[in-house]
């Protein structure tokens, strides 16, 4: 199960609780614009690199894309899978373009 999340509360949960950003859009698009501190990790490549990383440490993770649908296909992913039990997964609704409509920062 996972959650949504509008831009604004995304904002916040980053820069108050210390929660953990993913970018599932493909390497290309992160390099042409992305929300700092997020972690580029394809949906392509999701179930192949998930495993190599340890996100033990990490109670709430947000996912995004560019409008929100790929991010909700990892959400479901990662919150079947039952290595993460006490974690929290949230798909930024809208994605990076409501992020940037609500004029929040990209670089």
């Amino acid at each position: 199960m996972f959650e949504t999340i509008s831009p604004l509360d995304a904002k916040a949960m980053i820069e108050n609780d210390g929660v953990l950003l993913i970018d599932v859009r493909e390497k290309d698009e992160f390099h042409d614009h992305h929300i700092p501190y997020a972690l580029n990790l394809p949906l392509s490549r999701l179930a192949e690199d998930w495993a190599k990383l340890d996100f033990s440490a990490h109670s709430k993770i947000i996912f995004h894309c560019l409008k929100g649908g790929r991010s909700a296909k990892a959400c479901q992913y990662a919150s079947g899978l039952q290595t993460m039990p006490n974690t929290v997964f949230y798909n930024l609704e809208g994605g990076i373009t409501a992020w940037a409509d609500n004029n929040l920062i990209t670089i």
